[in-house]
């Protein structure tokens, strides 16, 4: 069914890659989550500026599916050769049997992913040759996962040599690769490694909300698109993604808390601003944190509050 359904949502090597918006599925997935809307939206205006691909597969693939995430790669085999390789922008938490059929014509693909890539022409003998099968190998059922022990013995050692090299070397549109990317196979390897970053900060996000709650801790602002998880000891410090290591702050405070403008002492919680800017002047509303239901580690408010402290 390649035929039929990869223009439809893919492309073709005849005339590109199909470029989707937001805005193109956005009236079709609404009947999933606020926050995941919100991510999606996020991911990709941030990840995809110039489109993406959709693929949709059958609610039954769903126990083999269900390790997929952000930042994963996927290709899609045409009996012998390859034809589409892409990374996982997303994949919906939910069934979308609507946008399956907006797509489609049928609601039997509701396992929607949202993808950025390129068609390629790559042979299935080619990958079970560069990945060490046994020639004979043929993959048990319509969906398979290629180990990291091959990815790392090959001669790519990594999904996104691989994934860059066949964009590269068997790409079947190279003038949508620079539509997407400046330059080919270093930046190609540059933005895939971005992608599975941007989705360890999303998973930072939610778990430092689900420990925190939804509200700026030192505001009281509560709307959840104006909100951010503050790493409260940097990731370019070795500050961790423990949830533990995060606030939830305001887009403004977290400017603030980052240029040290206002720390939090670690004995006390106290909410304290740098001389010379009033509580009023920069917006803090609530004294301390002592009323959190989860408090942030104490190692890594002390660790701020002595970079704090050496600013004054």
């Amino acid at each position: 069914m390649t035929a039929r359904d990869f223009p439809k949502s893919l492309g073709s090597s005849s005339e590109g890659l199909k470029r989707f918006k937001y805005e193109d599925i956005e009236s079709h997935i609404q009947h999933l989550a606020p926050h995941e809307l919100l991510d999606v939206r996020a991911k990709l205006n941030d990840l995809a500026p110039t489109g993406f691909q959709i693929w949709g597969i059958p609610a039954g693939a769903e126990i083999v599916l269900r390790n997929m995430k952000t930042g994963d790669f996927l290709m899609l085999l045409e009996s012998t050769d390859f034809r589409y390789a892409g990374q996982v922008l997303h994949r919906t938490s939910g069934m979308c049997h609507e946008l399956s059929a907006r797509i489609w014509g049928e609601n039997r693909f509701p396992i929607i992913i949202l993808l950025q890539g390129e068609m390629i022409s790559y042979g299935w003998s080619d990958f079970v040759d560069n990945f060490g099968f046994n020639p004979k190998y043929h993959m048990r059922g319509t969906t398979m996962s290629l180990s990291s022990e091959r990815v790392q013995n090959s001669q790519y050692k990594t999904e996104e040599n691989f994934i860059a090299h066949l964009s590269v070397t068997m790409g079947s549109n190279p003038f949508d690769q620079a539509t997407d990317f400046s330059s080919f196979a270093n930046n190609l390897v540059s933005h895939y490694r971005l992608v599975k970053a941007r989705e360890k900060q999303e998973k930072f996000r939610k778990d430092v909300f689900y420990a925190q709650g939804a509200r700026c801790a030192v505001c009281d602002f509560d709307i959840l698109s104006g909100l951010e998880a503050a790493h409260i000891i940097p990731v370019e410090n070795d500050g961790s993604n423990d949830p533990r290591n995060g606030l939830v702050l305001c887009a403004t405070h977290h400017r603030l808390f980052d240029a040290n403008v206002f720390s939090i002492n670690p004995d006390s919680f106290d909410i304290i601003s740098r001389s010379g800017f009033s509580r009023e002047r920069i917006r803090l509303t609530v004294d301390n944190l002592r009323m959190m239901d989860s408090f942030p580690h104490k190692k890594a408010l002390q660790w701020r509050w002595d970079n704090y402290k050496k600013d004054e």
